[in-house]
């Protein structure tokens, strides 16, 4: 409803509207690309994130292929406070699930099925490139809708380890939050398939 519509303006409202909502933008972009991410068959590594993170705030070692998406994440922060503090929320969440859409043509544009089968070792740290950028764009999305979705978001943010203290609006800087995952956040991962979180409807 809040994508609708704004502080100065009203919105629309329809039965319709919600489901073509729910199924474009939060099962299919925001849903299916956690759900792709943290498949087991991919062996993501969330504890090599942090590092990952660290080398890709160096322009010198961004890969090309990852350019256009890292370019994206390191300023939604700042776009989205903007339509934010003028109380255009559904704008802001606009550019919310529109990076999300760039994030899930950017995974399977790199293909992480195909990297998975490869043992040499670049090809495994390349997996895990691939993957952390495409879950930070989870990462980041699933803190910017705590205060419309805080129980679909939290949810999000548990099966990504990222501990609650690191969950604040600072947080959705490109690469924050993942120096904060421990081991006992590890562990208090959810044992549920992510898959379910956007159930389909009839």
């Amino acid at each position: 409803m809040i994508r609708q519509g704004g502080i100065a303006n009203d919105g629309d409202y329809s039965p319709d509207e919600v489901m073509v909502r729910y199924k474009k933008d939060l099962a299919g972009q925001l849903g299916n690309l956690a759900s792709r991410c943290l498949s087991k068959a991919l062996m993501v590594d969330l504890s090599r994130f942090a590092e990952i993170a660290q080398e890709q705030q160096d322009d010198r070692l961004v890969n090309s292929r990852d350019e256009a998406l890292r370019k994206l994440l390191v300023g939604i922060s700042e776009n989205v406070k903007v339509q934010f503090d003028k109380g255009e929320f559904g704008r802001g969440l606009g550019l919310t699930f529109e990076m999300l859409a760039v994030a899930n043509k950017y995974i399977s544009d790199n293909e992480p099925w195909n990297l998975v089968k490869s043992q040499d070792e670049m090809s495994q740290y390349r997996l895990q490139v691939v993957l952390f950028y495409s879950l930070e764009a989870v990462r980041i999305a699933s803190t910017m809708i705590q205060p419309v979705m805080p129980d679909k978001a939290r949810t999000i943010l548990q099966h990504l380890a990222i501990p609650a203290a690191a969950r604040q609006w600072s947080h959705t800087q490109f690469g924050c939050g993942w120096k904060d995952i421990s081991t006992d956040s590890m562990l208090k991962r959810p044992s549920s398939n992510i898959s379910q979180l956007f159930p389909k409807l009839a």
